[in-house]
């Protein structure tokens, strides 16, 4: 196929999405009526600037009494004395984060123990054939009638692939990930009341699957509790800013800039905002700011300028020294590093910078990492860096989808509900033969991590959604072969069957997670009926069409 052949594709493809899905939905009888709600529209107005101030001369104008003491960025920036990521973050006193034993519950059959306050561990992921996403796990092998993941609310890959398409290109099969794309869509999901005893409501819906309609695709839905914006806690937070050479172009610094204006829009004098930026140095722009300064900030924002190479691990380290001096215990303490590349990772390596980050998410504070510009949508650093610091992976391309993330979405983006959450389906071998889950490869877990509360997995802020998809073949579909036996071999023995103790359940979903800040798990189940619906509901049929 020619380049020419190749662009003309994937305009296409980009300019016909909304009409494609629709489309992929009404296989097998669906029928669509709209779309799940995105705020994605090409429209969106853009935030202007406010006149600029060189950076690194900015400073405070209120009262607060750390802004008076440290208004001089070159002073801080002295100061801090930020470690290299080897070192050990020391947290402030009031940071509380040193982790007691956790509290005795159950770990899994045959427990009857307290399990020890031990450092959690990150899952080592998963290096899998891309076949094997697509192999389906009988019920009836050992341990194959459990599936357990950790959640993963990353929309990285959805606005990764939307660029590749609108620039003419075919994205690299890499960067397909399908629970990316199926979680950056809203979806109208029941929501769990003020009083409920759990942050989340579990729904479901089984139908007819789309591309075999022999199987049946059983859509599970997660959502989190929403947070009214006058009542979420308040923000500390850090914008770490590529400004190296190669940030120049207008989809890269400059839409950052319009994006953390947008950010600034939505706080107030609770928050506190300060910027890190890093080329061949890292440097100051902004010391700890109250939000209600939105002059100060926008100026310190408008006068970023792009130049020079890049030396990212001296800026995280900076970064995190700076988030400390606000730190507040039930506050969003926050980092969010924006870069257009690579995040170089110097002389420690990744590893070292990796357990840095976890370092730093388990004293309180968090990373999320924003990725912009063309040529680095396979930038696995910045995936793993949002993982390890509890925090989520976003792609800009677009003011529209700054928008998403900085206005719709600001609460989920910021405000953790829940930490290590996991997923764990329990199929009933009597009802489901095999099953295959669409997407999560590198999110999977061994069935004994559900119960572990050392085991890192996702965190969900408040609002968010997570949609899981699985293929499951019915028992009835699997007939004994016809077929005569071998004279040479003997006859091996019938395998035992076990007994379906509820033959009218299909799967039982369970969620674990921890209260913000960690402490003993919590587990809400749900059980679901073996019976399928001739028409999905309207979330089902767009989840399925974006697999599909």
């Amino acid at each position: 196929m020619t380049i020419t052949a190749v662009r003309a594709l994937g305009v296409a493809l980009s300019a016909a999405l909304a009409l494609l899905l629709p489309a992929c939905a009404e296989r097998s009888g669906f029928q669509y009526d709209s779309t799940p709600q995105r705020t994605d529209h090409p429209n969106a107005s853009e935030a202007g600037t406010a006149p600029g101030v060189t950076a690194g001369a900015v400073s405070g104008e209120g009262g607060h009494d750390a802004q008076e003491r440290l208004r001089d960025p070159h002073a801080l920036l002295d100061r801090i004395q930020a470690p290299t990521p080897g070192q050990e973050p020391q947290a402030p006193a009031s940071a509380g984060h040193e982790r007691g034993p956790l509290l005795a519950r159950d770990l899994g059959d045959g427990a009857n123990g307290e399990k020890l306050g031990r450092p959690r561990v990150a899952v080592e992921e998963r290096a899998m054939d891309q076949r094997d996403a697509w192999r389906f796990t009988r019920t009836d092998q050992a341990g194959g009638d459990a599936s357990t993941f950790g959640t993963d609310v990353d929309t990285a890959s959805y606005t990764q692939v939307r660029a590749v398409l609108a620039d003419g290109r075919l994205p690299d099969p890499g960067i397909v990930r399908i629970e990316e794309m199926l979680n950056a869509f809203h979806y109208d999901y029941q929501r769990p009341s003020a009083t409920d005893a759990h942050p989340f409501a579990i729904s479901t819906d089984v139908v007819p699957c789309p591309w075999q309609p022999a199987h049946r695709l059983a859509r599970i839905a997660i959502a989190g509790r929403d947070v009214d914006a006058a009542q979420r806690p308040p923000v500390n937070l850090v914008f770490l800013i590529d400004v190296s050479g190669s940030m120049s172009a207008d989809n890269r610094l400059p839409l950052l800039k319009r994006a953390f204006t947008l950010l600034v829009d939505q706080l107030d004098g609770r928050d506190h905002v300060a910027i890190v930026t890093y080329a061949g140095r890292a440097g100051i722009a902004l010391p700890p700011t109250s939000g209600a300064e939105r002059g100060v900030i926008l100026r310190a924002i408008d006068g970023l300028r792009a130049g020079g190479s890049t030396n990212g691990e001296a800026g995280i380290a900076v970064a995190y020294r700076v988030a400390r001096l606000n730190f507040a215990r039930g506050a969003a303490n926050r980092v969010i590093l924006a870069t257009d590349g690579d995040f170089n990772v110097g002389a420690t390596g990744s590893d070292d910078l990796l357990h840095y980050v976890r370092r730093e998410a388990n004293a309180g504070i968090g990373l999320t990492a924003l990725g912009v510009g063309m040529g680095n949508e396979r930038n696995e650093v910045l995936r793993q860096l949002a993982d390890q610091g509890n925090g989520i992976h976003a792609y800009l391309d677009s003011d529209a989808e700054a928008r998403r993330l900085f206005v719709t979405d600001l609460p989920a983006s910021l405000v953790t509900i829940a930490q290590d959450a996991k997923v764990q389906v329990f199929f009933n071998p009597g009802a489901v033969a095999a099953w295959r889950l669409l997407g999560y490869e590198k999110r999977a877990l061994a069935r004994r991590d559900f119960n572990d509360d050392r085991v890192d997995a996702g965190d969900l802020g408040a609002g968010h959604t997570v949609t899981a998809l699985y293929e499951l073949v019915p028992a009835t579909a699997i007939a004994p072969a016809a077929a005569d036996a071998n004279p040479f071999v003997a006859e091996a023995r019938p395998a035992l069957v076990r007994e379906v103790l509820d033959p009218s359940r299909l799967m039982r979903v369970r969620l674990r997670y921890q209260p913000p800040g960690g402490g003993d798990s919590r587990l809400l189940e749900s059980d679901v009926a073996d019976r399928i619906e001739t028409q999905p509901e309207r979330e089902t049929a767009w989840a399925a069409a974006v697999a599909g």
